[in-house]
């Protein structure tokens, strides 16, 4: 019993030295307030107190110590209306997280033609290689597809580039007597020349018959009229919108 006297004595003490240095913290407000207003019986009725509590705790605490206490008072109200960081630590800033930057947008694909220019298409190109064998006028064909003009005489320049318009040789139905009146053949390289010249001996009869029997000689195939016309807007892109 004595040890549990003792340890509520202590417990007694302890309480008691808290509520000294409360109520010595409380008079040191209410005379901080007192020579803040500057009129002891405005505080203890704003406060609901006795004028003379007031009176004593200003007198007890003095003018001078009065007045640093408000001071401090004034300097945490102040501090405590500032808005503090959220975490205490700055913001997030975008260049120390380089992996988190937005994506670059990447190239731009290349689309052929420019905005609003419709897209070639397999069955386009195919209608476009049947016109040029047979010479087809091209204002007809662009009106029938429902296509610019233009765009057609681009995509024929695209596909003459590629290789893909190449002329048809037309067949020769001219006789051998009607092409050697025509023109003269182109000459002969000197390795032709004595092949010519140096033939095997045979017989007058044998060489009437060998001659008769060589095959036509074609020198040229001759390039109709549509494919000149369309080799002229070809050569500059853009259709003129007249054919031969």
């Amino acid at each position: 019993m004595a040890r549990a006297f003792c340890s509520s004595d202590d417990e007694v003490r302890r309480v008691q030295s808290a509520l000294d240095e409360a109520q010595a913290g409380r008079a040191r407000t209410l005379a901080a307030f007192a020579v803040t207003v500057g009129s002891d019986g405005a505080v203890a009725g704003l406060l609901g107190l006795n004028e003379r509590e007031v009176r004593v705790a200003r007198r007890t605490v003095g003018k001078d110590d009065a007045h640093r206490v408000a001071e401090a008072l004034w300097e945490r109200s102040r501090l405590d209306r500032q808005p503090a960081p959220q975490d205490g630590t700055p913001e997030p800033d975008s260049t120390a997280y380089p992996n988190e930057a937005p994506a670059q947008p990447g190239p731009t694909p290349h689309v052929a033609g420019q905005a609003g220019e419709p897209e070639s298409s397999p069955a386009v190109d195919a209608v476009l290689t049947g016109a040029w064998h047979t010479g087809a006028d091209l204002t007809t064909l662009a009106a029938e597809l429902g296509l610019d003009p233009d765009f057609l005489a681009a995509r024929a320049q695209q596909l003459a580039a590629e290789g893909r318009l190449t002329p048809t040789p037309a067949p020769d139905h001219t006789g051998r007597h009607r092409r050697m009146v025509e023109g003269p053949p182109p000459p002969a390289d000197e390795t032709t020349y004595l092949h010519w010249h140096q033939p095997a001996p045979q017989s007058p009869h044998h060489q009437h018959v060998s001659w008769e029997q060589q095959p036509p000689v074609t020198w040229g195939t001759p390039v109709t009229a549509p494919q000149h016309a369309w080799d002229g807007y070809l050569s500059h892109g853009q259709y003129s919108g007249t054919t031969s």
